[in-house]
């Protein structure tokens, strides 16, 4: 970055087709489960670990992830984020320290 620090960004990811497949001209009705880890270095230098510890579930008709959750660990601290359970919303939780939080996401998939 243009103030010398740097962020470094690690991944593994496994995309897997589950529904939809058989309707190859409607991707509409197409689900995908999404696993995998990432690693890295965020700009303060301290180093993370994101996992998705249930997979992502991804649907085409949805602009939202539906289901699912990642483990945030940085410094020591961690972060759980679930997606819920197969709702197309912009709802999740996240949870710190054992305190749940709902949070409204901005950003779709």
């Amino acid at each position: 970055f243009t103030d010398g620090t740097i962020y470094t960004h690690e991944f593994t990811r496994t995309r897997t087709w589950v529904e939809g497949y058989a309707t190859l001209g409607n991707i509409w009705d197409d689900v995908f489960t999404v696993e995998g880890v990432a690693t890295g270095t965020n700009r303060k230098g301290y180093a993370y670990t994101h996992t998705i510890t249930n997979p992502l579930v991804i649907k085409n008709s949805c602009r939202w992830i539906v289901e699912g959750t990642i483990e945030m660990v940085s410094n020591s601290k961690t972060a759980v984020l679930d997606y819920g359970m197969g709702e197309c919303d912009n709802q999740a939780t996240i949870t710190v320290n054992g305190n749940i939080n709902d949070i409204t996401l901005r950003h779709k998939r």
